[in-house]
């Protein structure tokens, strides 16, 4: 079949190019999220048009040669930009996502635009490419086929609303606040400028806790960092809510955090959740994920469903999740693949 393939630059885009492409991306999220509310457009081109500032982007679409000129194909490429504080941790490593409409699958497209990203991630000097296929037979296969080594498994996993055992949530805030006593928990949007640092340092550790399997990398997130994520998200609407745990001592030992906008009333996204290792095995980590399901059922009463994801390999945090009433709704598969190597299995 015949097609063309063109950079994507949002900036420079008509209405018409906007049309089209929501068309595609409308039908690419309904085949993987039957029966979801569509994701507000007004909200995702918020994003397109003015990304985090610590990202460079590139993105292409490839369109049929019909009179329609319809979108039936999209790249995009990332990577943090040297703005970053934390580029030296990921400076050889590059992100990207392929989408190809059902039909047009196994023509080929998915290869070309890989070459492209290939060339670009090659100009870049990054060594590692990442891919992150979502229950997808022909994505897997195609991951597979240019030797793409699996490093992580995950799952998107869904809490409904309606099926929330709140007695049992209760009772995980009661046997909290009896085991840990002395300990206050604290809810806020932003990190308060006193706690930054401590905040940062937390997230850091708690996040480097968790199974990455071979996701290669340490996460670093740095109070920089933590500003701008915040003000990138207040400007585009997003409610950004953290409970965290004190000890007595004033030592914050735990943390939760959740995003909500306005726009997506539906949903909440359960962000990460986690306990310094001097604290647990006091059913602190339990308490502070009830606390959030109370805040929530407050403030968003309407929301339909939690999401989250996990590693497989989480075993503590799954464990806490199943309990909830949390169920894998996704299998996720993370790849990389050398860069040098894919050159050679493209024949660039």
């Amino acid at each position: 079949m015949e097609y063309s393939i063109k950079q994507f630059h949002p900036k420079n885009a008509t209405d018409d190019l906007w049309d089209k492409y929501y068309q595609f991306d409308e039908e690419i999220f309904q085949e993987k999220y039957p029966g979801d509310p569509l994701p507000d457009r007004k909200l995702d081109r918020s994003f397109i048009l003015d990304p985090h500032p610590h990202l460079d982007i590139y993105r292409w679409l490839v369109y049929s040669t019909s009179k329609k000129q319809e979108v039936i194909a999209k790249a995009n490429l990332w990577h943090l930009s040297k703005k970053s504080p934390d580029y030296h941790n990921v400076k050889d490593k590059i992100s990207g996502y392929i989408s190809v409409k059902k039909e047009f699958r196994r023509k080929k497209i998915a290869t070309e635009l890989l070459i492209m990203m290939n060339i670009e991630a090659d100009k870049l000097c990054k060594k590692i490419l990442r891919a992150e296929i979502t229950e997808h037979e022909a994505g897997i296969a195609f991951c597979d086929r240019y030797n793409g080594k699996v490093v992580a498994r995950r799952a998107q996993n869904r809490l409904y609303f309606n099926e929330i055992d709140w007695e049992l949530m209760d009772d995980w805030r009661k046997k909290g606040k009896e085991n840990v006593s002395g300990v206050t928990l604290e809810v806020f949007e932003n990190v308060p400028e006193k706690d930054l640092i401590e905040y940062c340092k937390l997230f850091t550790e708690t996040m480097n806790q968790a199974p990455a399997e071979d996701l290669a990398g340490k996460f670093v997130l740095s109070p920089e960092r933590r500003r701008v994520d915040e003000e990138t998200y207040t400007k585009k609407g997003y409610i950004w809510v953290t409970i965290i745990s004190r000890e007595s001592s004033g030592v914050i030992s735990g943390l939760t955090e959740i995003f909500y906008h306005p726009d997506l009333p539906h949903l909440i996204e359960q962000e990460l959740t986690g306990v310094n290792e001097n604290y647990t095995g006091r059913g602190l980590g339990k308490w502070l994920k009830a606390e959030m399901l109370f805040y929530i059922k407050n403030r968003f009463p309407d929301i339909k469903f939690i999401t989250t994801g996990n590693n497989d390999s989480n075993e503590a945090m799954l464990s806490i999740n199943n309990r909830m009433g949390y169920r894998r709704y996704k299998s996720e598969i993370f790849y990389e693949f050398n860069i040098k190597d894919l050159k050679n299995k493209l024949k660039i």
